[in-house]
Order: structure tokens, then sequence, then C-alpha cells
């Protein structure tokens, strides 16, 4: 009889537990709830920290300034229709680029997502990059877990990584930081 009362109260537990779970959802339409307006975030924006801290002993990279060596300062434009494009001078080839893709509203701010893995990859951005954006102060900002190409940051940085060995993808902590210069104008 014992069993019989302790299990009845493992199931009530249980459904009450998913039951909260269920109610957090949504209303069942798959949205999670309000999202940041685009028309607040859009605008033109350099970056001002972006580096790479792989997983284990291997040392930090400043991303940024390998970018800056070649003479320009990346620049992110997020328009108010959805997309965003990434300038900048490639350290590797020095061609000047143009990335793009698409951009969304979340709730703490937007997600990018590149057109192509490659595209992201000469960032060492993953593919969909959620970034928490903060009006005040006009900025954009990760900080988090990323697996990076491998073969990019060597590319990058062949002092720190040449002779490491490291996974690929190589885990570690990215972080990326933007600065508005400018809002958008126009619709």
């Amino acid at each position: 009889m014992k069993t019989d009362r302790a299990g009845g109260r493992w199931a009530r537990w249980l459904a009450s537990g998913l039951l909260a779970l269920s109610a957090g959802c949504g209303d069942g339409d798959g949205v999670a709830g309000p999202t940041v307006d685009l028309d607040l975030v859009a605008g033109l924006y350099e970056i001002q920290t972006l580096t790479f801290d792989p997983q284990g002993s291997a040392p930090a990279a400043d991303v940024l300034s390998a970018l800056e060596a070649a003479g320009t300062s990346p620049t992110l434009n997020i328009g108010r229709t959805g997309n965003f494009q990434l300038f900048f001078r490639d350290p590797v080839s020095g061609d000047i680029r143009t990335v793009d893709g698409d951009v969304e509203g979340t709730a703490e701010g937007v997600e990018l997502a590149f057109a192509t893995r490659a595209d992201a990859a000469l960032f060492l951005f993953p593919q969909r990059l959620p970034l928490a954006f903060d009006g005040e102060a006009g900025t954009l900002f990760y900080s988090g877990p990323a697996e990076v190409n491998r073969a990019r940051l060597q590319l990058l940085f062949p002092e720190l990584y040449a002779d490491e060995q490291l996974f690929d993808p190589t885990p570690g902590v990215l972080t990326a930081g933007f600065q508005r210069l400018e809002e958008a104008s126009g619709g």
C-alpha cells in the first residue's frame, strides 16, 4: 500500500511538472513571446570586441585585431527588412568582402543567420549568432560557447595554433561586441 501512495505522489508530481512545462511553451502556435523590433536594432555597427578562447590550454585569440590588421574595421549593417551585411577586408586573401544573411528579432535582441556556414566561419562565428541588444548603449553582444572552423582559426593565427592539436570544429568561448555608429534611416 505504501508503494502505491508513493507511486501516486510521483505520478502527480510528474504530471504537474509536465503541465507547468507545457504552460510555458506559448500558446501552441510556435511563438515564444514578444521579440525585439528590428526597427529598434536597425543601423550600422562596428565590431568593438571579437575574441575566441579555445577549450583547453591553447591561448585565446583576439580575432578583431587580426581582421583590423588587414586595414579595415569590420562593419555590420542591419536592415529594417530582415537582412544584414557584414563588410570587411579578409586578412588572409586581402579581398574586400561582403557577407550577408537574414536577421530576426528574439526576446533579447536579434539573431544573425549567415547565408552559408563558410561565410560565418570567416569571423569564426556560428552560422546562427544570437546577439543581446542594449538599446540605451546601442550595443549588440554575445559571449558563450562556440565551435569554430579549425582551418580558419589556424589561417588567422598561425603563430598561436599552427602546432596545436585542435579538434575540428574547435570548441571554446566566443565573445563578440558591436557598437552602433548610426541608426538606419528611411523605411
